[in-house]
């Protein structure tokens, strides 16, 4: 009986040391498993963060290019603004071309006139003098 409650004995403490064991491995492997959680949770803190940072410079990509966008719109409008007034001041200095073409011309004919003015009055003085002339033979 004795030996039968030894081997009962024995094989329980087996039964328990091999318990032990499977429970330490289970534990082990526990520690193992949570490592790797951290790991991950770990890991997808990082990915969050990146995720943020590309949302955020997204964003600031898109400020960026509706800023430029504006610029863009202010010197189509300026561009258009001068070109307007290169029109303008084309049209201007046409205006100003005829007019100074005008004016030569009645320029010209001023001098014509002038000349014209000189030579009658050369002539009328020649008739003046030789009027005179006669009226001293006389």
């Amino acid at each position: 009986l004795q030996e039968t409650a030894a081997a009962d004995a024995a094989e329980a403490a087996a039964s328990v040391a091999a318990s032990a064991q499977a429970a330490e491995e289970a534990g082990l492997r526990q520690a193992e498993a949570e490592d790797r959680a951290d790991k991950a949770a770990a890991q997808s803190a990082i990915d969050a963060q990146r995720a943020a940072d590309a949302e955020a410079s997204c964003a600031e990509a898109v400020q960026r290019a509706a800023r430029l966008n504006d610029e863009l719109e202010a010197a189509a409008t300026a561009a258009t603004s001068a070109a307007d007034r290169v029109a303008a001041l084309t049209s201007t200095h046409a205006k100003a071309c005829h007019d100074l073409e005008a004016a030569r011309a009645d320029a010209r004919r001023l001098e014509e006139d002038r000349a014209g003015d000189a030579e009658a009055a050369r002539v009328a003085r020649q008739q003046f003098e030789h009027a005179l002339l006669l009226i001293e033979q006389r």
